[in-house]
C-alpha cells in the first residue's frame, strides 16, 4: 500500500491553500527543487517499461513548481525571516518565563 504524504498545492482544498504560506517547508522545498531540477536533462532508455514523462527538469518545474527558479532569493529571504522570528520568539519566551541562560 502506498501513501501519498505530500500534497501539491493545486490539489489541496482551496479553503486550505492559504495555510501553505505559513509553512517553512513550502519555501525550502521550492529552493531545493529549483536547485536540483533547473537545467537538468533526464535520460530514458527504450528498454524501460514506462516511458519518460519529463525529458528535462524544467518541464517538471513548469508543471509542479512554476515560479521556483524565479523565487529563489525571495524564498531565502522568507526562510531568514522565519529564523529571525522564531529566534526572537524563543528569547522573549525565556525572558518572560524567567528561564536563565544556559551559560
Amino acid at each position: 500500500m502506498c501513501f501519498n504524504i505530500f500534497r501539491n498545492i493545486q490539489t489541496m482544498l482551496t479553503e486550505l491553500q492559504w495555510l501553505s504560506y505559513a509553512s517553512i517547508h513550502r519555501y525550502a522545498s521550492e529552493i531545493l527543487v529549483a536547485n536540483e531540477f533547473h537545467n537538468h536533462n533526464f535520460t530514458c532508455s527504450a528498454s524501460e517499461a514506462t516511458p519518460c514523462r519529463y525529458y528535462t527538469g524544467d518541464e517538471y518545474l513548469k508543471d509542479y513548481f512554476p515560479d521556483a527558479v524565479n523565487n529563489k532569493k525571495l524564498n531565502l529571504g522568507i526562510l531568514a525571516s522565519f529564523m529571525a522570528f522564531f529566534t526572537t520568539l524563543t528569547i522573549l519566551t525565556f525572558k518572560i518565563r524567567g528561564i536563565p541562560n544556559l551559560n
